[in-house]
């Protein structure tokens, strides 16, 4: 698959202690989708779709926005300099599988069934990393465990901690 979207998304300084030990300072939050500093955002990023994903708006998500998708092996991607980054998303009756790659290499799967929705949840953190550049991507797997009604995988945010 070819990227069918480079975007600017925001970055915002805010405390996630759930994600990782309150000690470790969060560098960056980088949303799944467009919020440019014009909006109010404090700094760009981008994050990388490849594959057919869409948006929902509401403030029950990080942000006001989701990116979501079914689609077999579509890709959500950031690029950052850190140690440490947490997915944010929701859980649901209708949420799949993804699997989590970091730096070219797949790291594990998770699960986003849930049989009450969730909004803003912590859906993976990340081991602590060597300082640096490092890319993590969130690609959709088409399949569901046997209690989800369906294969959806949602994305708020990244954090990303130093």
């Amino acid at each position: 698959m070819k990227p069918t979207s480079l975007f600017t998304v925001a970055v915002a300084a805010a405390s996630f202690v759930a994600a990782c030990d309150d000690t470790e300072p969060l560098t960056k939050e980088d949303f799944s989708h467009a919020a440019y500093p014009e909006y109010g955002y404090p700094e760009a990023n981008t994050v990388t779709r490849v594959g057919q994903w869409s948006l929902s708006r509401t403030s029950a998500y990080t942000g006001g926005q989701q990116t979501f998708s079914n689609d077999p092996g579509a890709t959500l991607s950031i690029s950052f300099s850190g140690q440490r980054v947490a997915l944010i998303g929701d859980l649901d009756p209708y949420r799949g599988l993804a699997e989590i790659w970091i730096d070219d290499r797949l790291y594990t799967t998770i699960d986003c069934y849930s049989p009450v929705t969730k909004h803003q949840q912590l859906l993976w953190t990340s081991p602590s990393l060597v300082s640096g550049a490092h890319t993590v991507k969130v690609k959709v797997l088409g399949s569901k465990s046997e209690s989800s009604r369906g294969t959806w995988v949602a994305v708020d945010a990244f954090k990303v901690y130093a």
